[in-house]
C-alpha cells in the first residue's frame, strides 16, 4: 500500500509541470485541402491512475488496485464536412491485490480493471452543417443522462459500440437520434480471455427524439436490442422523459425531472421480460451549492428484474455496485444528495434508501461522499468513498475507497 501512495505521489508532483506545455485545440478546425485534414488534427492523450480499495463482507482479505489507464488519440479537421478519429487505450495494474475477473484472483473482491490494450474509438464522421452529422465506426453512445446506453467512463476500459449513428436537428427545437448497434465492447477490455465478457454481439437499433420548448425538454425513445451472444436477455423498451428548470430568484433555480418507461421481450427475449421503470427528480440549484431529492423504480414481477446492461452504472444505484444487475423483485432507489462548492473543489454527499419494488423489502442503505478538484485545466484529483449496509441476506455489506489523478493533454497544429 506504501508503494501504492508513493506513485500517486509522484504522478502529482510531476504532472503539473508537464501540464503547462498543453495547448488547447480550436474549438472548431476546418480544413480547406486535404493535405490539412492531417495537419491540422487534434492529439489528445489521458492518464488516470487510479487507488482502489474494496472490503466486502463476504471475503476474509480487502482487494486493493492500483491501475494506470493511458489514452492516445488523434483526431483530424475537418474537409469538406467529413472527419475522422483513431485512439487507443491501455491498462497496467501496478498493485493486483484484487479479482479483475481476468487474473485468478478469485479470493479477493471485484475491481473491474483488468489489463489490456485495444482502439477505443475509430471513427468516420461526415457533418456538413450543424443540422446534420453521421458517425460510423467503434463510438461512444451516450443517450439522455445514459441511464440506458452511456460510456461507463468511470471504469479504465470505457463502454464503446461498434455502431453508426445520425444526428439530425431540423430546427434549434427537435432533435433526432438513431444508431445501429453492431457490436458493445465492454468495461473488463479486449484482454479478458471471455469473449462475452470483452464483447457481444448486438442488432440494435435506438430512436431518440427529443423536442426542447421554453418549460423544459420532452424526449420520447425507442430501444430495441437484439443481443446474439445472450438472446434471453433481448429487450425493447419505449419510454417518455421530461426535464427542465424554472429560475427561482436570482442565481436560484429548480430543476425537474420526471421519466417513465416499459421493457418488454424483443427477438428471443425470455418471456419473462416485462416490467416498468420511472423517475421523479427535483433539485434545487445555486452556484455554491445544490439539492437533490429523487425516486427510481426499476420494476420486477418476481421471475426478471427492469435492466439496463449498456448503462453507465455507476452513476446509479449507489457507488458500491450492489445493484449492476436489477433484483427479480425489482428495485426502488429513494435518495438525496447534496453538493457544494468547498476548499476550491466540489464536494458531494448521497443516501440512498433501497428496497423491492415488487414486495417492499429492504435492501440496505447507502452513504456515498466525494471530493474532487482540478488544479490546472489538465490536471484534476479526487477522493471517494461508498459505505453499503444491507439489510438483505442476498446481498453483502461493501466499502470501497477511490484515489483518481488524471491528466489531460490536447494540442493541435496552428
Amino acid at each position: 500500500m506504501t508503494r501504492s501512495f508513493l506513485f500517486v505521489a509522484i504522478l502529482t508532483a510531476a504532472l503539473p509541470a508537464a501540464a503547462q506545455v498543453a495547448t488547447a485545440p480550436a474549438a472548431s478546425r476546418k480544413a480547406d485541402s486535404f493535405s490539412d485534414t492531417f495537419r491540422l488534427g487534434t492529439v489528445n492523450i489521458d492518464m488516470r491512475a487510479r487507488y482502489e480499495r474494496v472490503d466486502e463482507s463476504r471475503f476474509a482479505e480487502d482487494a486493493e488496485a492500483l491501475t494506470l489507464r493511458t489514452r492516445f488519440g488523434f483526431t483530424t479537421a475537418t474537409f469538406n464536412g467529413l472527419s475522422a478519429m483513431a485512439e487507443v487505450a491501455d491498462v497496467r495494474e501496478l498493485k493486483d491485490d484484487f479479482n479483475s475477473t481476468a487474473n485468478g484472483n478469485t479470493t479477493v473482491p471485484v475491481v473491474l480493471d483488468p489489463e489490456g490494450s485495444e482502439f477505443n474509438q475509430a471513427w468516420l464522421r461526415y457533418s456538413p452543417d450543424k443540422r446534420f452529422s453521421a458517425t460510423v465506426g467503434r463510438q461512444r453512445i451516450q443517450l439522455d443522462n445514459q441511464r440506458f446506453f452511456g460510456s461507463a467512463s468511470f471504469r479504465q476500459h470505457e463502454q464503446t459500440f461498434d455502431a453508426a449513428q445520425f444526428l439530425i436537428n431540423p430546427n434549434d427545437a427537435w432533435a433526432v437520434r438513431y444508431a445501429y448497434l453492431d457490436k458493445v465492447n465492454r468495461v473488463p477490455g479486449k484482454g479478458h480471455p471471455v469473449r462475452i465478457a470483452r464483447e457481444q454481439k448486438l442488432d440494435a437499433h435506438l430512436l431518440n427524439v427529443s423536442y426542447k420548448a421554453a418549460f423544459g425538454t420532452i424526449t420520447g425513445y425507442g430501444y430495441f436490442v437484439d443481443n446474439q451472444d445472450l438472446p434471453l436477455q433481448s429487450a425493447e423498451t419505449l419510454g417518455l422523459r421530461f426535464n427542465g428548470s424554472r429560475k427561482i430568484t436570482g442565481d436560484n433555480k429548480l430543476n425537474y425531472t420526471v421519466e417513465w418507461a416499459t421493457q418488454d421481450r424483443y427477438a428471443n427475449g425470455s418471456s419473462a421480460i416485462d416490467n416498468d421503470y420511472s423517475l421523479i427528480e427535483l433539485a434545487y440549484v445555486n452556484p455554491n451549492y445544490s439539492v437533490r431529492l429523487g425516486h427510481e423504480t426499476l420494476g420486477g414481477n418476481g421471475r426478471a428484474g427492469f435492466q439496463t446492461p449498456f448503462a453507465t452504472l455507476f452513476a446509479f444505484n449507489g457507488w458500491a455496485d450492489r445493484f449492476l444487475t436489477t433484483p427479480v423483485n425489482g428495485l426502488r432507489d429513494v435518495y438525496i444528495t447534496g453538493s457544494a462548492r468547498l476548499a476550491g473543489g466540489d464536494f458531494i454527499l448521497t443516501y440512498h434508501d433501497f428496497r423491492a419494488d415488487r414486495t417492499s423489502a429492504g435492501y440496505g442503505n447507502e452513504f456515498d461522499v466525494r471530493y474532487s478538484r482540478s488544479f490546472t485545466p489538465q490536471l484534476s484529483a479526487s477522493v471517494q468513498y461508498a459505505h453499503f449496509r444491507s439489510d438483505s441476506v442476498q446481498i453483502r455489506d461493501a466499502d470501497k475507497l477511490w484515489l483518481t489523478l488524471e491528466w489531460k493533454y490536447q494540442v493541435s497544429r496552428k
